[in-house]
């Protein structure tokens, strides 16, 4: 939410970046610029710190040394595929909104006021709920 560093920073505003667009030119920038960002901060993300074993002094361990901003990295990469779909079909929303408040926002209210059936009996309920939205 607040990085500290430059690449974590760029990173921030690129992700900023993705609720607004809309257009596939806005896509293609967009892609564009995190490309620009991959090449610029690569060394960045690849840094790793090496510390010593205490049990055995012979065996070195290393681990990366900015593991958040390369998380929020892999987080984008492999989800950039799914995140456009909207712009190639029109019959998917942008957002989930409406999944989250007409689907699961009243199911949990609804789990909520019944929670003292059974697991079964609450598949139940919830298999009636879902089947009363179709």
């Amino acid at each position: 939410m607040n990085p500290e560093s430059l690449a974590g920073k760029e990173l921030n505003r690129l992700i900023k970046i993705i609720p607004i667009i809309s257009t596939k030119d806005q896509l293609d920038k967009f892609i564009k610029y995190y490309q620009e960002f991959i090449f610029k901060f690569n060394d960045f993300l690849k840094e790793k710190t090496i510390i010593k074993n205490p049990i055995n002094l012979n065996k070195r361990k290393w681990f990366y040394t900015h593991s958040n901003v390369r998380s929020a990295n892999y987080q984008l990469k492999h989800n950039l595929p799914c995140f456009f779909k909207y712009l190639s079909n029109s019959s998917i929303p942008k957002t989930t909104n409406l999944l989250e408040g007409g689907i699961n926002s009243p199911l949990q209210e609804l789990i909520h006021r019944h929670r003292g059936l059974t697991l079964d009996k609450q598949k139940v309920l919830i298999k009636i709920f879902l089947s009363s939205k179709q």
